[in-house]
């Protein structure tokens, strides 16, 4: 295509023109699956035919003469703007997108198919991008002025230093531009390997590819040459900031003529690229028969081909499911419905992205081809080379002095110095043998690698197997070392060392020259919304300026910029967004906003908010001399640097003749990171930086609402400046902070003495955690957010809360709660038949009537049964048996479980479970509540013995009294005693099988199974579990629940020791995870939480109901506070119990045979199946830490009531499900 800036018409297409369009118009076009061949088919006329060979050469001469206008256009910019852009950032970021898409059109335009030209889009785009350009013009314009009137408050010399640093930066961002044309970094299937290399055979290919490298050369020289030329002129001294500016055009006019003049040779090469492949592929067949390397790359070629097609019939099977999937999505009705497409749509967008990037890849190796083939070829260069000159110091022609200056003579010239290798030369026979030693461990150490296999290096299973090195590299690798050995044997032990390490590199070198892996996976693809945004931020302040002067007083303007935002949004929806529309009316907002006119001003408002600018500027002056002082500061007299120094650590200052000067804060490490920090001037060390560096901001603040043009601004800038001055006062009293630190620690060395620390740990009495937790924020949090004096008044308050009134209630709170236990602790004695228990008690008495003989305990209590009923004559026959058992029974139970321990035993258990929540109200109630039991006892005692000495008088009431009595107790004693035992068999039972994983564990380590972290790391969790189930049975006594808990943790541990021992491999069609079931235990288990949940909340209310405390609105609102976090614990959390689909169905794929990913080969499986683990790994630990990140279920996991017994089998589930997908999906 032509690049002169004239428009053209039909009649002016040329011969090279007409070839390039030959490709929509001629036979390729006609023979094609385009429009022309269905043309034929039909049997229309030629007329018709060349009417649509017309009607692409008018959409082409279109286009060309767009594109010429709009690359005109853009030179024209960044010409006009050359010394500005670096200054511009936003808009420069701007052009160079706007640049990058005049190059995609431009591809696309030229890689179009011959049935589907793509000029008409080409043009619609260029136009768009037109009017884009246009519209930066104007913003670039605007901005070079004020840019312009900035530095007319710099010197000269100080404009001339400031524009010569930024030339030079932009010369150097040239320099890497052409680095990278050189590497043709922006054109994938070119390298320079490929296209310096001669095309055998085909002498008008060869010509093409020479013709177009030299004039490629001479591109890049040109530019180099200009750069350099360009660069010596911008240091000079001498240059004016006039030249400066012109010299930035020139850089700018140099770059986009290389770009320019580099289009037609790149054409060229592509057109040649096939046959410069052919041969480079002809020169690796050719090598192939002496290089096992290059063997294995031809076998490589052809398997990847196979592999190519084959990625692509999955990638055509997944676009039809996905365009099907589309339909149905936007034809369904209902949020589920649609919600369930919309995820299914976007698992295989994700399948079809993966199996895309793989063929990338194959893609993308095969097109560097010449690297390898080039690599192949130095490393044999390199070896013959090598051999050349070994052999030569062997046979020591001419002489060996001359052969080894051959050898040092082929080193580069700063590798040729023979370095010391021992202290002398000396021939000493022990410095001998270990270099000779030496050289023998490297001999072995080659001979090795020339018969060890590579396995890492294979791509494909069927590729040939390679060793880490040749047998013509260890001849040659063998000749250097007995070359060095003969140097040795005869006293030369620099110049064998010399020789030795070249060995050692070379053998890296071969080493490396085996291996050629896949290249890494192309970055994704830019969001489209991410230039959107900016260029929408950039035009919203924009608009806010405007405003703020007292433009768009309609809104309309502001209502145009929110159906610009509507438009955005509309296309997030979409499967394939277009910007395009909603791009267009942004530019055209952002030219009307530009042209915008402000109204006139008040003159009365003018003045008084010119007085307020006066007043404002004169502050920040004052705030600037004394930042001086606050802040270590130097002055910075080399201008030039102000370009590499934060804008916000420099405080430029204007002397009262008119002279500025720049200072800078000076930084240091910080003492606790690596982080920089400023420097505290001498008289401000107490300051909190943070207060320092929020005057600095209110100060520059209040320095930009100064030159602010809004109407009516002056109550704003007062505003601001008494704000700034307030702080500054606050900052130059720096004893106040100190006052303030003093406090703060004060409070903080109460907290922390061991006595007071230890009592609030155990003890927390009604309030304290609100008070310790708003110290926390105080202490952690009031730099640069609080004045010092409110800080040392909260301060003061908080230390005579926590010792008048906290202390007094946790010693209070501590006594209470022994006192409770105590008396809990009596009860159990008293029922125990304990000998330290009182003399008088229920015990002591069931445990003298168990020394008795039955014929004794009954003589006397016969009783005539004539006159009872069949029903009180059973009852009255069943007690003696009754008595009797219970009597046995007891007599032989465990001393521990004697006497009534059964009778009241659940209320036991409830009493002391309520006092481990040591809270005021439990411990109160429980008080109490142990007052009437120990009545209740007592009642049962006088009842008892009433029942002993009546036993004559009244034998019925005895025996039916005494056998509901008895029989009660050894109720009560055997479901005590059989709790017990099953809790410690539980028990033993876990530590064997914890013991079992332990021993496993000790005697394994990452170097003998591929996943001992992952099982280490769930036997700690695991441990855990059982320590704290040890805790919650000291504090609870519950025997029973301990031993159902000790019972969960043995089947962890044993199918955590089934997992760990089972080292066989598991087979590939072994891989399955049941994603529904245990996502359904998930859920299960998080209901078991919410029930659990809602009982706390009864116990709680029932708790507050009885509470003395119940009418206080104070504690009717914590008590309602703590009601809704339960409610929310009872809460639906299914969406957040759920796999990703893309994992599930990837699972599926690959255990499908018909699928892509399930005929692929085992290699390649493998690698997919561990990164499926890891993903399902995520997906499970995304799911524990949102569970465990939870604020309600945290509050239910700690509350006092139940202490959260739930969660431990939640835990649990979660533990073994990582465990099976360890087990389950091992590569």
């Amino acid at each position: 295509m032509p690049d002169d800036n004239a428009p053209i018409t039909v009649s002016d297409l040329d011969t090279k023109m007409l070839a390039f369009l030959s490709k929509w118009l001629g036979k390729n076009a006609i023979v094609s699956g385009g429009l022309a061949k269905r043309l034929r088919r039909k049997m229309l006329s030629k007329t018709k035919v060349r009417d649509f060979q017309d009607n692409v050469k008018r959409q082409y001469v279109e286009y060309v003469n767009a594109k010429q206008k709009t690359d005109g256009l853009f030179r024209e910019l960044m010409t006009e703007y050359s010394g500005y852009w670096d200054q511009m950032e936003d808009l420069k970021i701007r052009m160079q997108q706007t640049d990058a898409e005049l190059q995609d059109i431009a591809r696309k335009v030229h890689n179009a198919p011959g049935d589907s030209p793509a000029f008409e889009a080409g043009t619609a785009q260029l136009r768009a991008i037109q009017y884009r350009i246009a519209t930066i013009g104007l913003r670039a314009g605007i901005t070079a002025e004020a840019i312009d009137r900035r530095r007319e408050n710099l010197s000269e010399e100080e404009q001339r230093r400031a524009s010569a640093a930024l030339l030079l930066d932009r010369i150097k961002e040239a320099g890497q531009q052409l680095a990278e044309m050189k590497a043709f970094t922006d054109e994938s299937v070119l390298t320079p390997a490929l296209v310096n290399r001669s095309i055998a055979g085909d002498d008008e290919a060869e010509d093409t590819r020479a013709g177009a490298v030299g004039a490629l050369d001479g591109v890049h020289a040109a530019l180099a040459e200009a750069l350099e030329a360009l660069r010596a002129e911008a240091i000079a001294e001498d240059t004016t900031s006039d030249r400066l500016t012109e010299l930035g055009a020139e850089l700018t006019s140099a770059v986009r003529t290389a770009s320019s003049d580099r289009a037609a040779p790149i054409r060229d090469l592509l057109s040649v690229v096939e046959e410069m492949r052919e041969a480079v592929l002809d020169r690796l067949t050719e090598l192939a028969g002496s290089d096992p390397v290059a063997g294995r790359e031809v076998a490589r070629q052809v398997k990847m081909d196979e592999t190519v097609d084959r990625l692509q019939t999955g990638i055509d099977a997944l676009s039809a499911k996905i365009t099907s999937l589309t339909g149905k999505l936007e034809a369904a009705e209902g949020f589920k419905e649609k919600q369930r497409l919309a995820e299914e749509l976007r698992g295989i967008e994700t399948q079809k992205a993966a199996l895309q990037e793989r063929q990338d890849q194959l893609v993308a190796y095969k097109e560097k081809t010449a690297d390898r083939v080039g690599r192949i070829e130095d490393i044999a260069a390199e070896a013959a080379a090598v051999n050349l000159l070994m052999a030569a110091i062997r046979d020591g022609t001419p002489t060996p002095e001359e052969a080894f200056q051959a050898y040092l003579e082929s080193k580069p010239p700063d590798a040729r110095t023979v370095k010391e290798a021992a202290s002398s030369n000396s021939d000493s026979s022990t410095f001998r043998e270990q270099v000779l030693a030496r050289l023998d461990m490297d001999l072995a150490t080659y001979t090795k690698s020339s018969e060890t296999v590579v396995p890492e290096a294979r791509m494909f299973l069927s590729e040939p197997e390679i060793t880490r090195i040749t047998q013509e590299q260890l001849g040659t690798l063998t000749m250097m070392i007995n070359n060095a050995k003969s140097l040795a044997s005869a006293g030369k032990y620099n110049e064998a060392e010399m020789i030795r390490t070249d060995a050692l590199a070379l053998h890296t070198d071969f080493v490396a020259s085996r291996h050629f892996a896949l290249p890494k996976p192309q970055a994704e693809a830019p969001d489209p919304f991410e230039a959107f945004e900016r260029t929408l931020t950039s035009v919203a302040v924009l608009l806010d300026t405007l405003w703020g002067k007292g433009g768009d007083a309609d809104g309309a303007l502001r209502a145009r910029l929110s159906d610009i935002k509507d438009m955005r949004d509309a296309q997030k929806l979409r499967a394939d967004p277009d910007l395009s529309v909603a791009t267009q009316a942004l530019s055209a907002l952002e030219g009307d906003i530009v042209n915008a006119t402000v109204p006139d001003r008040d003159p009365v408002v003018l003045e008084k908010d010119n007085a307020a600018k006066e007043a404002a500027v004169a502050k920040v002056s004052e705030i600037k001399r004394e930042m001086l002082d606050i802040f270590q500061t130097r002055e910075i007299t080399d201008l030039s640097l102000l370009a590499n120094l934060p804008e916000d650590h420099v405080i430029s200052i204007t002397d009262s003749n008119g002279e500025k000067k720049f200072y800078e804060i000076k930084m240091k490490e910080s003492s606790d990171s690596n982080l920089m920090i400023d420097r505290r001037g001498e008289d401000y060390k107490n300051v909190p930086r943070e207060d320092m560096t929020r005057l600095r901001q209110q100060m520059q603040m209040l320095e930009l609402l100064s030159d602010t043009d809004a109407p009516g601004c002056a109550k704003m800038l007062e505003d601001a400046t008494a704000a700034v001055q307030e702080l500054l006062e606050q900052v130059q009293d720096g004893d106040a902070y100190k006052a303030a630190y003093d406090e703060i620690k004060r409070v903080a060395e109460y907290l922390a003495d061991v006595k007071i620390r230890v009592l609030f740990e155990d003890w927390r009495p009604d309030g304290y955690g609100a008070d310790k937790a708003a110290f926390d924020r105080l202490k952690d949090g009031w730099e640069g957010s609080k004045k010092p004096a409110d800080v040392v008044r909260e301060a003061r308050a908080l230390y005579d809360r926590f010792d008048q009134i906290h202390k007094p209630a946790a010693e209070s709170l501590r006594e209470d709660h022994a006192t409770a236990k105590k008396k809990l602790d009596e009860i159990e004695k008293d029922l125990s038949a304990d000998k330290k228990g009182t003399e008088a008690n229920v015990g002591a008495k069931i445990a003298q009537l168990t020394k008795m003989k039955p014929e004794d305990l009954f003589a006397g209590t016969a009783i005539n049964l004539e006159t009872k009923t069949d029903e009180e004559k059973a009852q009255l026959l069943a007690a003696p048996d009754i008595i009797r058992g219970a009597l046995s029974y007891m007599r032989e139970a465990d001393k521990t479980f004697a006497g009534a321990q059964g009778k009241i035993r659940a209320t036991l258990l409830d009493l002391r479970e309520a006092l481990e929540t040591r809270s005021r109200p439990s411990v109160d109630d429980v008080q109490r509540r142990a007052d009437a039991l120990s009545d209740e006892l007592r009642r049962s005692l006088v009842e008892l013995d009433a029942l002993l000495a009546n036993k004559a008088s009244n034998p019925e009431a005895f025996l039916l009294g005494m056998a509901a009595f008895l029989g009660e107790a050894q109720k009560g004693t055997m479901e005590a005693r059989n709790d017990f035992e099953f809790a410690e068999e539980q028990k033993r039972l876990c530590k064997e099988e914890r013991k079992k994983v332990q021993d496993w564990l000790d005697q394994n380590s990452l170097e003998t199974h591929a996943n001992y972290t992952e099982y280490t790391s769930i036997a700690a969790a695991l441990g855990g579990t059982y320590d704290s189930i040890g805790r919650n049975l000291e504090a609870s006594k519950d025997y029973k629940r301990a031993g159902q808990d000790y019972m969960d943790a043995t089947k962890n541990w044993r199918d955590l020791h089934d997992d760990v021992t089972n080292a066989q491999v598991i087979a590939e069609a072994e891989w399955f995870f049941d994603f529904d079931a245990w996502q359904t235990k998930m859920r299960a288990s998080v209901a078991k939480v919410a029930v659990a949940a809602g009982k706390v909340q009864e116990m709680l209310n029932g708790k507050f109901s009885d509470d003395e405390r119940k009418d206080d609105d104070e504690a009717k609102a914590a008590v309602a506070a703590v009601n809704t976090v339960l409610n929310m614990c009872q809460g639906d959390k299914n969406s957040v119990l759920v796999f990703d689909p893309a994992v599930t169905q990837r699972l599926a794929n690959l255990r499908n045979s018909d699928h892509a990913d399930g005929q692929l080969p085992l290699k390649e499986k493998k690698a997919i199946m561990a990164q499926l683990r890891e993903d399902t790994l995520k997906q499970v630990r995304r799911i524990r830490t949102r569970l465990e990140s939870d604020p309600a279920l945290e509050i239910y996991r700690n509350n006092p009531l139940d202490r959260g017994q739930t969660w431990v089998q939640l835990t649990a589930t979660l533990l073994n499900m990582e465990t099976e997908i360890l087990k389950n999906l091992a590569p």
